[in-house]
């Protein structure tokens, strides 16, 4: 299948990228799935970073180096350009239930799938509450549309991002661990935790968790 990109916006260091790619036919996905892109003679697993009911395909990207499939989608993929993609696998997938609280841990492009699944939360409303903590090193290298979203606040959701190299305005320092206490104190009970990031950090945030009583088997993660 071909997707052709129809927008693409570069955060201020132009290290990460948010891509939006028009498919020729609608891809049937849940929040959290991913595809495979099959182009440059590499393929590469990229997370969906758009909900199953948008008519766009999106992903957010950070450049891992300086050559291979990240730096083509980072600097060298231009607008109408076409991919070719794999349909969607299952890995970790969203399951909505009206009745549960949600929480949701990222850094860096573990972002990506995060973002499907609050995206698809925050407009379904098929939750009680919501809280989503979010991990970058410097405010220039987070997307300003994905930042603009991770900024609003209501009853229902509540947004916890961290910067670890500066401080900022709205922003936390050090790391996302720091606020899980916080973090369950609102949620209190039937919580499901939604994750993404680094091997080691999942591994950290997820006996953390256990240890603040979530169930391990309400842990649900990704590792890049």
């Amino acid at each position: 299948m071909k997707i052709k990109l129809s927008k693409k916006i570069l955060s201020k260091n132009s290290e990460v990228v948010y891509l939006e790619f028009q498919p020729e036919e609608k891809i049937d996905f849940q929040a959290g799935q991913f595809l495979m892109i099959d182009n440059w003679n590499i393929k590469r697993a990229y997370s969906i970073a758009s909900t199953p009911n948008d008519d766009k395909i999106c992903f957010y990207i950070k450049k891992a180096s300086e050559n291979g499939m990240s730096k083509c989608l980072v600097e060298d993929i231009k607008e109408w350009d076409q991919l070719s993609v794999m349909w969607p696998f299952w890995h970790m997938v969203l399951k909505e239930n009206k009745n549960k609280n949600y929480l949701l841990v990222s850094v860096w492009s573990g972002l990506g799938p995060i973002l499907s699944i609050y995206k698809t939360l925050s407009k379904s409303w098929n939750f009680s509450k919501l809280v989503n903590i979010f991990w970058e090193r410097y405010e220039n290298t987070i997307v300003t549309n994905v930042l603009d979203e991770l900024s609003v606040n209501n009853d229902k959701i509540t947004n916890i991002l961290y910067l670890s190299r500066e401080k900022k305005e709205w922003f936390r320092t050090w790391y996302v661990q720091e606020s899980f206490e916080e973090a369950i104190k609102l949620l209190w009970k039937d919580t499901i935790v939604y994750m993404c990031g680094k091997p080691d950090m999942v591994d950290v945030s997820v006996e953390k968790l256990i240890h603040l009583w979530i169930d391990k088997e309400n842990i649900y993660f990704e590792k890049f």
